[in-house]
């Protein structure tokens, strides 16, 4: 069973956190107990819908999400969140076995940094997304030093 998303006020500040959303649980159990392991605190979704309200709710450090899912699409996951004024900076990674498919202007309204195709190993993952985060720091910290 999935954890449910955080409510208003919950939000945990002294952790990185990551929203993972995707419909299948090997794949979100593998992922949650990978980046909790890595010290991150990891908040799950099981769809598209459930992911952008979570969230709004607790603006993620970074999030992952599958293309492929019930109600909403990756896509229009990352479409939704980038569309948001709370959830425009999170960046987002999309798990894809089909990235083929994905149009190239769509993937430019949305702050999908970087795509992994699968079968992909949670180890990659974990480097990738910290790259993304840590490379999101340094270019705040740079802005604000300006």
């Amino acid at each position: 069973m999935l954890a449910p998303a955080p409510a208003g006020g919950l939000c945990v500040m002294d952790q990185r956190h990551l929203l993972v959303i995707d419909d299948e649980i090997h794949i979100v159990t593998i992922l949650k107990r990978r980046f909790e392991a890595a010290g991150w605190r990891v908040t799950l979704a099981r769809d598209g819908r459930q992911g952008v309200e979570a969230a709004v709710a607790c603006t993620p450090d970074a999030v992952v999400v599958d293309y492929q899912m019930p109600h909403m699409d990756g896509l229009e996951v990352a479409e939704a969140l980038f569309a948001n004024e709370t959830t425009r900076s999170a960046p987002v990674l999309m798990l894809t076995a089909r990235a083929h498919l994905i149009d190239e202007e769509r993937l430019a309204r949305t702050n999908i940094r970087d795509l992994l195709s699968k079968p992909f190993s949670a180890r990659e993952l974990l480097t990738r997304v910290e790259k993304v985060v840590g490379s999101d720091t340094k270019s705040g910290e740079v802005e604000a030093a300006a």
